[in-house]
């Protein structure tokens, strides 16, 4: 069959797949950019390719992220190994990266917990060339996909450590710079999220108990003995959790609180200094 007519007939039998997405992966398995399809659209198509394309498409009709059906996502200048098991980057998180460059300069150390694929950590560290990064993961499958992540980047100033937050550091560590995009989603509005993300992506990295703020509570809470002299935490949340995160810094001394908004002027970041 000719791609031409195979792409029309792909999008009549997976009305639920968008045509981008459809010819993305088209493209993925045939090699060719997306926007220069109609150019082979008389290509006579085998017998492989035609099976792989299908099989791709039914998993998009089905639900999955596009991400895991090719294997990547982008993240700023990155081109991330994602699949099932660890959590898809997003974008609204890549200003987390834009907040720590800030605070940070060559030769400063810095600490992300819950490092997932790697796209932070990745991320500082190709672009404040000279600082040392460490990274914690409490799975060893997604520290499978960030250290795969560190080689294809040829990162060696980021060190990988397996373990629940602060307890996977050895002793007598200290950093100018803690970052964490922790899981902060409550149970409740867990139920409530869109399909692809709530039967595809790990649970384990999104939910928290205490209304989603457990781990970012423990956070906050183990950050100062981790400090070097005026050190800085970076936490991602929910925009619902805007307060109560403010009242946990508050509580635990912390001081210079800002809230940063996200791409949709939705409040995503909070800042502050060490107490």
């Amino acid at each position: 069959m000719r791609l031409g007519n195979y792409r029309r007939e792909t999008m009549i039998r997976h009305p639920s797949v968008s045509r981008e997405d459809s010819e993305v992966l088209i493209s993925q398995v045939l090699g060719i950019p997306r926007l220069e399809l109609v150019l082979h659209d008389g290509r006579e198509l085998s017998e492989d390719e035609t099976d792989s394309i299908s099989s791709m498409v039914t998993r998009r009709d089905g639900g999955e992220p596009l991400q895991y059906i090719l294997g990547e996502a982008p993240f700023r200048n990155l081109m991330l190994s994602v699949g099932t098991g660890v959590l898809i980057p997003r974008p609204e998180t890549e200003m987390l990266v834009d907040l720590a460059l800030k605070e940070i300069s060559s030769g400063s150390c810095v600490l992300e917990l819950g490092t997932g694929s790697g796209a932070i950590s990745i991320s500082i560290a190709l672009e404040m060339p000279g600082c040392m990064v460490m990274a914690t993961d409490i799975s060893e499958h997604a520290l499978g996909y960030a250290r795969a992540n560190i080689a294809k980047y040829g990162e060696n100033n980021i060190r990988l450590f397996r373990g629940n937050l602060f307890d996977a550091l050895p002793a007598g560590y200290k950093f100018d710079l803690i970052v964490a995009n922790l899981p902060y989603v409550s149970s409740a509005i867990y139920e409530g999220l869109e399909r692809e993300v709530r039967d595809f992506e790990p649970a384990t990295s999104l939910v928290c108990a205490e209304e989603g703020l457990e781990l970012i509570r423990l956070t906050v809470e183990g950050a100062p003995a981790h400090f070097s002299h005026g050190g800085t935490l970076i936490l991602e949340f929910s925009p619902e959790q805007k307060k109560k995160i403010i009242s946990i810094l508050k509580n635990n001394q912390f001081k210079d609180i800002q809230i940063k908004k996200d791409l949709n002027s939705r409040a995503r970041f909070a800042k502050a200094t060490q107490p």
